[in-house]
């Protein structure tokens, strides 16, 4: 495919969009750019329900491609698009061998709201979790927003930062509601260990390619209670920084 724009969006069939889906490609995409460890921007967050994301604003990396509504450069689509699957893409985008190490940006709450039950997966996950993602209704001035802080050297500084400095729990239930955000981590052996976690407490359980969804640098982060909660692996396996 031949096309004379620098970026790609594709939109489901199955999809509603926020009043600020274009304006949010528009910041986004061209961070690309900037930096070549990121390779797509997707408008879904799996872990968007009201109770684990308030910030109509954040944004984070992540290792996890989402889909589901998402856009990329030119050049990342002239790569893939002759070796472009018959079906199945999302986790086709997530093996190693395509994704390369590279990240996708996403928001903490979506961009779209998804009301296709039968799909290529059969209905998986659609009940119980896909129904009850908040779908955002603020026009957020995307274009007037500061992005740099998604730059991958200065994300990484401050996201293992507030990772170690995280006070330590066993679970969502020690987490107290509180008035002024704190951070607090969760933490998991293995990838077994992580899915019946998230089970519990109501997070998307799976992972693909050894990456648990929503996961950046092995690590989920949500938001509870008002407060910042990391479910990561112990800190002598986080990468220094």
């Amino acid at each position: 495919m031949n096309f004379n724009h620098d970026y790609i969006l594709f939109v489901e069939d199955d999809m509603e969009i926020s009043p600020d889906f274009y304006t949010y490609f528009q910041a986004t995409l061209p961070l690309m750019k900037r930096d070549p460890t990121i390779w797509a921007v997707s408008s879904w967050n799996d872990n968007g329900q009201a109770r684990f994301a308030i910030d109509h604003k954040a944004l984070v990396r992540s290792d996890f491609f989402p889909g589901l509504g998402w856009g990329t450069s030119k050049e990342i689509w002239q790569e893939l698009a002759p070796i472009w699957p018959g079906g199945y893409w999302d986790d086709w985008m997530r093996e190693p061998q395509h994704r390369r190490g590279r990240v996708t940006i996403r928001p903490e709450i979506s961009r779209n709201r998804n009301f296709g039950k039968e799909g290529a997966s059969g209905g998986q996950f659609f009940d119980q979790y896909i129904t009850s993602v908040q779908f955002n209704q603020e026009n957020v001035a995307w274009l007037a927003e500061d992005l740099s802080y998604l730059m991958k050297d200065t994300y990484d500084r401050n996201f293992l930062g507030s990772i170690r400095a995280a006070t330590v729990v066993l679970s969502l239930d020690g987490i107290p509601l509180s008035p002024t955000p704190r951070d607090y981590r969760i933490e998991y052996q293995n990838l077994q260990q992580y899915e019946a976690m998230a089970a519990r407490n109501g997070l998307m359980p799976d992972s693909k390619a050894g990456v648990p969804r929503c996961g950046y640098l092995m690590t989920v982060m949500i938001k509870y209670n008002n407060n910042r909660v990391f479910y990561s692996p112990p800190l002598g396996q986080l990468p220094i920084s």
